[in-house]
């Protein structure tokens, strides 16, 4: 335990949940959680839930800990905030592994000190066809949802009108930005915004020239 002053602004936690839906499975992921967390222990605080591009899949933590976005919200971000950042196993995608994340979701541990009002969603890459999918199967459980790169089924989208969705594009990606424009018309009512560059240099540019931390610090349920 760190004295208050030498303590880190977030404070690194690494889980393994284990379970059995239709079959067992096994998801690591990292928690972060706020200094003050250990000092107010029935404070609540938002929760970003982070889900990775298909580049970061596989069974080490220490990799994806160094994710650029998850770095911002360990050593930058001046929000208190929760972290949850489950990583996908090498050779599946978050499709697949749609039950381990609804138990995910629902897990003490994961979910301890968390806001239920103040759910936000990230989905980057492969992980934005995730995020469509759990928010699809848990409609009232996000405040915001947040697609970096954004793919994702048209039909599950068209039923999230009322989860306020930003779109992040970045034109030099593999996929049309005819995919993203698709998905800001089903939803309704997202924003969205493009960049010159591929998804996986759009975070620094998020946080310089957009208003996504204020954004986000308004959506509650």
């Amino acid at each position: 335990m760190f004295a208050s002053e030498d303590r880190p602004f977030m404070t690194i936690e690494r889980h393994t949940l284990r379970g059995q839906v239709q079959k067992d499975f096994k998801l690591p992921y990292l928690r972060y959680v706020p200094a003050q967390f250990w000092e107010t222990p029935d404070a609540t605080y938002p929760l970003v839930l982070w889900l990775h591009d298909a580049d970061l899949r596989g069974n080490d933590l220490t990799m994806l800990q160094e994710d650029v976005a998850l770095r911002f919200w360990r050593e930058e971000s001046d929000q208190a905030v929760i972290v949850v950042a489950p990583q996908c196993p090498a050779y599946d995608d978050w499709g697949i592994q749609q039950e381990a994340l609804d138990a995910l979701l629902h897990d003490p541990v994961a979910m301890r000190g968390v806001d239920p009002r103040r759910r936000w969603l990230f989905g980057v890459g492969m992980g934005s066809v995730g995020a469509v999918r759990l928010a699809y199967r848990h409609p009232d459980d996000f405040a915001a949802m947040v697609l970096i790169g954004g793919m994702g089924e048209l039909d599950f989208i068209a039923h999230l009108s009322h989860i306020p969705l930003w779109i992040f594009h970045g034109l030099l990606d593999e996929a049309p930005r005819e995919h993203a424009e698709a998905l800001y018309n089903a939803h309704g009512s997202a924003r969205l915004t493009t960049f010159s560059l591929s998804r996986r240099d759009l975070w620094a540019e998020m946080i310089l020239q957009t208003t996504i931390l204020e954004w986000l610090g308004a959506q509650t349920k």
